[in-house]
């Protein structure tokens, strides 16, 4: 992998990467997100990232899908709570189009007030619709309850009421001071010469103002103690979160902690828990560890769905696994094993050139370069065992743990 990160004159960082496919995989991501919002405009990013696609000075909204939807191409689009990225993929000769437009949204949306009005409605739609899907809904609340009173509180979606607040003008004046302030990646892989690519960039983006685009500063995190919280849902089964504060972007355990949460709770049957839980105790058919690391911050979570009746045995067993990893030799015994199985899992995750791509530009958005694999695999086989053991020793404290259960 030979990832090229530049500059533009106008400060735009880019990450390009040659692939040998017929699709090219293109996206602006900004660092913007839903702790960006201010408290009276909560959903604000989130509300900018539908609204890309209504109109720009020079486009209408149906011009917008047309130019990129009669080519083949495919748009979409997220927020988090630190970035808001928008993308396309598009067969690589019409990749000029393809950044045009992007270019268009992101300088030019002129948030019309019709439109805003229609898109609020979709967006109260999709938080009722997000109400009803309680195993994705738990882990922001549970951040909410972890970051009370700080902006890693705030929900991606806002809230009825705070939707309500963001008028066009609003918009256009929150989007001038957030979004054309902030840092900006441009994020590219597909197969097209460099050369080429880089002169149409630099071409659409020449005339483009940008100021200068440090990371918007989102206040400092302050220490909450740990909660135990009952919600009673309507649901056929109960979903329980665990879990901490936890490490930060720039922390030196960022990554033994992602190995730490994989062997927990990985994708694999032979994760710790999801071997424990399911397939020896039958006690659930979901099971979950995610680390989820922020500029400032982080958290650990342990998610499971079971049956009501069954929580306090799923809880109980799981306080055993973290008393086993905490006071034995475990990762002594088996630490080559689970940097074998996390190199394989980065590996895996680098066959699909849209991650691809939207891994490049989170990683220049913050770190401003882009690491090999090669280099990332000399970081995993330096893990030590003791390291692990440290972590864990730190983190998987099942009595100081907060705990947010659906039941």
């Amino acid at each position: 992998m030979n990832v090229k990160v530049f500059d533009l004159n106008n400060k735009i960082k880019v990450a390009y990467m040659r692939s040998q496919t017929e699709v090219v995989h293109i996206g602006l991501m900004v660092g913007v997100g839903s702790r960006n919002d201010e408290k009276q405009f909560l959903g604000f990013s989130h509300f900018v990232e539908h609204m890309w696609f209504k109109g720009t000075n020079r486009r209408t909204s149906m011009q917008i899908i047309n130019d990129i939807e009669k080519l083949g191409g495919d748009f979409n689009a997220y927020t988090s709570k630190e970035e808001t990225c928008v993308h396309i993929s598009i067969l690589k000769d019409s990749f000029p189009v393809a950044l045009d437009v992007l270019s268009d949204i992101y300088y030019n949306s002129t948030f019309p007030a019709c439109e805003l009005e229609k898109e609020r409605e979709v967006i109260v739609d999709e938080i009722d619709s997000y109400e009803d899907s309680p195993s994705e809904l738990i882990f922001d609340e549970f951040e909410e309850y972890l970051y009370k009173e700080s902006s890693l509180s705030y929900p991606i979606l806002g809230t009825r009421e705070s939707l309500s607040e963001i008028s066009s003008e609003v918009m256009i004046e929150q989007y001038d001071q957030k979004f054309l302030e902030a840092k900006l990646v441009v994020s590219f892989v597909g197969n097209v010469p460099f050369e080429i690519f880089e002169k149409e960039l630099r071409n659409t983006f020449l005339d483009i103002n940008v100021r200068s685009m440090p990371l918007i500063d989102s206040g400092k995190i302050h220490k909450n103690d740990s909660f135990n919280i009952v919600r009673h849902k309507k649901t056929s089964q109960a979903h329980c979160v665990l879990g901490c504060e936890a490490y930060s972007w720039d922390s030196a355990y960022r990554l033994p902690l992602a190995m730490l949460s994989t062997i927990l709770g990985g994708p694999q049957f032979s994760s710790i828990l999801s071997y424990s839980l399911r397939e020896k105790h039958g006690l659930t058919y979901n099971v979950e560890s995610v680390y989820t690391p922020y500029s400032d911050s982080g958290s650990l979570s342990i998610y499971f769905g079971t049956e009501k009746k069954k929580v306090e045995t799923c809880l109980a067993i799981i306080k055993e696994e973290f008393k086993r990893i905490c006071n034995t030799d475990l990762f002594n015994n088996e630490i080559e094993g689970y940097k074998k199985q996390l190199l394989g899992q980065l590996a895996l995750s680098y066959e699909n050139n849209l991650n691809l791509m939207l891994s490049h530009a989170k990683s220049v958005l913050v770190f401003n370069k882009v690491e090999s694999f090669n280099v990332i695999s000399k970081k995993v086989q330096s893990i030590d065992a003791s390291v692990l053991k440290n972590i864990a020793n730190e983190l998987l404290q099942f009595d100081k743990m907060s705990i947010l259960l659906y039941n």
